[in-house]
């Protein structure tokens, strides 16, 4: 029983063998998962780790003989990631309440995934964890639905009933599949669980369609976005004229900032980074 491998850790064979290594064997185990740890969350290559490793070693560690390579690296963050879902999956089920958050991408192979995540309370404080991502089979409201209950119960054993106990909101972006009346996601929550699962617009999709909406009566906006693009196009596809900028903010005794372009997605936060 995984939970009762949380509640009670010390009674599983792992930790019992744990407790029979000798202190540089657990030493040798403590440095490389923290290696492998680094690995998962830098989002680095797997064969990245042998050289870490070595790094490690170099440093005066003891990361032992054994493991160095990827199929150990990969071992080790399963192993953490493992762990990780037990810690979420306890705390959505010790929490009385939930709320979830929903959006759909692609990957490389062009397959459409729903990611999803939950908040709950842990000790009175709001804590936001990623579930899990699950491939879409079809792109309509009923779809996006079953992928985020597959999520639910195969990542915290949430199941139907008790999504109906403790969900009490839901928040998507302003697609019609998520937001329709009727028939989006917020819509079919609503009907299986009742009334009192609210369904939030994501606030920063909302601003965005706001601030678009705005360009369409405030034509400086537009002009403002065509002289921006006009700027980044004219040095980022000309590596002379971007040598001779750098030139003159050297003879200026200027940084010289880069140029940032602005994208259709995530406007706003495009805009900013380029001013």
């Amino acid at each position: 029983d995984v939970f009762h491998a949380r509640q009670r850790p010390q009674e599983m064979p792992l930790a019992i063998l744990w407790r029979r290594l000798n202190s540089q064997s657990q030493e040798m185990f403590y440095n490389l998962f923290t290696s492998a740890y680094c690995v998962g969350l830098r989002n680095w290559s797997f064969r990245d780790f042998e050289y870490l490793c070595q790094l490690q070693a170099k440093n005066g560690l003891n990361i032992g003989n054994n493991y160095q390579n990827t199929h150990g690296v990969q071992t080790f963050i399963e192993s953490i990631a493992h762990i990780q879902r037990l810690d979420t999956a306890m705390g959505l089920q010790q929490s009385r309440f939930f709320s979830l958050a929903a959006d759909g991408s692609t990957d490389h192979g062009v397959a459409e995934q729903e990611s999803v995540y939950v908040r709950y309370l842990v000790a009175g404080e709001p804590v936001n964890k990623f579930l899990g991502l699950q491939e879409v089979e079809h792109s309509t409201s009923d779809g996006v639905l079953a992928a985020i209950d597959t999520v639910l119960l195969q990542h915290a054993d949430i199941s139907l009933e008790t999504q109906k106990q403790k969900l009490v909101n839901v928040n998507l972006d302003g697609a019609a599949v998520n937001m329709g009346m009727y028939n989006g996601v917020g819509a079919l929550e609503k009907q299986r669980h009742g009334p009192q699962v609210t369904v939030t617009h994501c606030i920063n999709h909302n601003l965005e369609l706001a601030l678009l909406d705005l360009r369409k009566d405030e034509p400086y906006l537009a002009i403002f976005e065509k002289t921006i693009k006009g700027i980044f196009s004219f040095y980022h596809y000309s590596p002379k004229r971007g040598s001779e900028l750098a030139r003159v903010a050297a003879e200026l005794d200027q940084d010289l900032a880069h140029f940032g372009g602005i994208q259709q997605i995530r406007w706003v936060a495009s805009q900013r980074r380029a001013l």
